[in-house]
């Protein structure tokens, strides 16, 4: 089991499990699995997937952000391992395994 942990742009802290078998949606929409306030953050801004290839989660960014931050860097998509950090506009998620 995976803990997604998301320190949001006003210092609240909350834990989500991720499942293997739906992928998991970020962003302002209130349809979002995870809702992200700030100015940037756009209605769907991405996902976390369950990567059976890799045997580990993959955050995608959606076609309109074009990119999340990973471990400081810019990605369009990335395999995650315990302990990396995604940032979306001032709010910090962590893969805890």
């Amino acid at each position: 089991m995976a803990i997604l942990e998301v320190h949001d742009a006003l210092g609240q802290v909350r834990r989500i499990t991720l499942s293997r078998d739906q992928p998991l949606m970020m962003g302002s929409s209130p349809r979002c699995d995870v809702v992200l306030a700030g100015d940037r953050v756009l209605p769907m801004h991405g996902r976390i997937r369950w990567h059976p290839k890799n045997n580990r989660f993959k955050v995608d960014a959606s076609p309109d952000a074009q990119y999340v931050v990973v471990n400081g860097h810019k990605m369009r998509s990335s395999s995650l391992r315990p302990g990396d950090e995604i940032e979306v506009s001032g709010n910090r998620l962590f893969l805890i395994s």
